[in-house]
C-alpha cells in the first residue's frame, strides 16, 4: 500500500474530533485512489471544513485527521499497524480540538455568552475597614462542565 506522506520537516497540524452519530467523509481501501486525486473541502463534515479555515489563516498546508490518514475498513484497520499516535501527535505543531461538538457536523465554532467565561469583580467595604477589598469570582465548574465532561473527552 502506498503511504500519503507529508514533506520531510514541512509544518503540519493535527484534528481531534469526535465522529458522534454522524460518519464523516473516510479514507477506506476502495475509496483511496479517488481520495489521492482529490476532493472539494465541501465534501467534508463541517468540523473538518473548519479546521481547514483555521489553518489556512495559520498558512499551514498540511493536517492530519483519522478518518482520513488512516484506511477505516474494519478488517484492514485491525490488521494492519500504524504508527503510535504518539508519533503523530508529536511530530505536529498544533492539535485543533473540536472539545465541544458531539459529532463531525457541528464544527468547531459555536455562539457563546462571552460574560459566561468572565470573572465578576467584586468591590466590598468592611464596616470596620475603610478601604475596598477587591474579589474575583469565578464559576468554579466552567472546566470541568466545558473541557473534562465534553463530548470529544
Amino acid at each position: 500500500m502506498e503511504k500519503l506522506e507529508v514533506p520531510a520537516n514541512a509544518p503540519y497540524a493535527m484534528l481531534s474530533h469526535c465522529w458522534g452519530e454522524y460518519t464523516p467523509t473516510k479514507l477506506l481501501r476502495a475509496t483511496l485512489s479517488s481520495m489521492k486525486r482529490g476532493f472539494g473541502v465541501h465534501e467534508l463534515a463541517k468540523t473538518l471544513q473548519n479546521a481547514v479555515a483555521v489553518l489556512q489563516r495559520l498558512d499551514i498546508e498540511f493536517i492530519w485527521i483519522d478518518c482520513l490518514g488512516i484506511i477505516q475498513d474494519p478488517k484492514f484497520f485491525w490488521e494492519n499497524k500504524f504508527a503510535p499516535m504518539s508519533e503523530i501527535y508529536t511530530n505536529g505543531v498544533i492539535n485543533l480540538a473540536a472539545t465541544a461538538a458531539p459529532d463531525g457536523m457541528s464544527g468547531l465554532f459555536f455562539e457563546r455568552d462571552p460574560r459566561i467565561v468572565a470573572p465578576l469583580r467584586l468591590d466590598l467595604k468592611s464596616t470596620d475597614d475603610p478601604s475596598i477589598l477587591t474579589y474575583y469570582a469565578l464559576d468554579s465548574e466552567l472546566w470541568s462542565e466545558g473541557i473534562e465532561n465534553s463530548p470529544l473527552n
